[in-house]
């Protein structure tokens, strides 16, 4: 993403995407041409709506050891659902 023109990051995201929907890393709910979602992130103290790419967890490995390696930011998080 670092090595892309600012006026290209439209396609360069839907690549992204394609991509990682060939392989099926993307889950189901996602609509046709869309590059991601709104989706509310909460912590213990505060709520926050961003746009993200759903990517499938297992395309990282087990879930429970996704939970156990979150480190800095990444430990608050308490939920994250669509918005």
């Amino acid at each position: 993403m670092s090595l892309f023109l600012a006026s290209e990051k439209k396609e360069v995201l839907r690549k992204i995407v394609s991509s990682l929907d060939r392989v099926s890393h993307i889950p189901d709910g996602l609509w046709e041409g869309s590059v991601g979602r709104y989706y509310e992130i909460r912590t213990d103290t505060s709520r926050r709506r961003l746009f993200l790419i759903p990517v499938k967890i297992e395309a990282f490995g087990m879930p429970n050891e996704i939970e156990k390696r979150k480190k800095g930011k990444l430990s608050f998080i308490r939920s994250v659902r669509p918005s």
